[in-house]
């Protein structure tokens, strides 16, 4: 189950520390990362039988693109995000910068899910590959691909599709019903207040999570009320629950392509150490 291997909840005080946070997110993408690649000698080995640059390899590649795209946008909107901190800003143009201010950390918090969904799909596209497609069947979105094998008898019941429609249920699905209601239907602004500190000139602006992020993932939040979660450790916790999803489900892929390999023992493309 993967309720015993992964935690979902959002827990603000694993959040407090920025430097921390960010720390654990870039271990795990080195992880992703390596597991990824491993991932890739797996396929020679097992499946394909050669390392020419096909769909796959590029397909890895926009995966780790897209994830690096939500990393670099997450440290553009820690520096941006002023939640908690004093902001100079003059009151007389408190409106004007204020709201851009607020403006800008949208665009960014809404740039992050949409790279994250991104990698998603992409991901949605090796493990079609590796069962209901081929290397050249191989576009699928994460949702039509869920759909896909659960319906199809040949792979249900697998530990890998299993495993794939519980991150699907818990979390994955949810981030990806929130990114299609912010592209199709509505824009969802972060809340936020302002203090003015008379005689300083100074002005702290608090932004929290938008509402409808808040309603979306409410069951997994151990918090008061939306107003608790500011837009940095919002945007920790769904990068770092992506990637440990995905990574959980390279594993799994790798597994899964070791258990049904196609080429027999002995005619490895490479040799890892632990097969030498």
């Amino acid at each position: 189950m993967i309720k015993d291997k992964l935690n979902f909840k959002f827990n603000l005080a694993d959040y407090d520390d920025e430097k921390d946070s960010r720390k654990r997110i870039d271990t795990l993408f080195k992880q992703f990362n390596n597991n990824l690649i491993s991932l890739g000698i797996d396929y020679a080995n097992y499946m394909s039988g050669t390392l020419v640059n096909d769909r796959l390899y590029q397909i890895r590649n926009s995966i780790l693109t897209r994830c690096h795209a939500a990393l670099f946008h997450n440290d553009l909107l820690s520096d941006l995000n002023v939640s908690g901190r004093k902001r100079a800003i003059p009151p007389n143009i408190l409106h004007v910068d204020g709201m851009r201010l607020v403006q800008r950390q949208n665009f960014l918090f809404d740039s992050i899910i949409f790279h994250l969904v991104s990698s998603m799909d992409y991901f949605s596209c090796i493990i079609k590959i590796n069962t209901v497609g081929n290397i050249s069947n191989w576009k699928a979105t994460w949702t039509k691909l869920k759909r896909k094998l659960q319906s199809d008898p040949r792979f249900s019941k697998e530990a890998l599709v299993l495993n794939y429609i519980e991150v699907d249920n818990l979390l994955l699905g949810k981030l990806n019903e929130y990114r299609a209601d912010l592209i199709h239907y509505s824009k969802d602004g972060s809340q936020h207040s302002t203090t003015l500190y008379t005689g300083l000139e100074m002005v702290k602006i608090e932004a929290s999570v938008p509402w409808n992020f808040y309603r979306t993932f409410k069951k997994l939040l151990i918090l008061e009320n939306s107003d608790s979660l500011n837009l940095n450790s919002a945007c920790f916790w769904i990068i770092e629950k992506v990637l440990e999803s995905l990574n959980f489900l390279t594993l799994e892929l790798r597994i899964y392509l070791k258990d049904k390999r196609v080429r027999p023992g002995g005619t490895e493309v490479i040799r890892t150490l632990d097969e030498k």
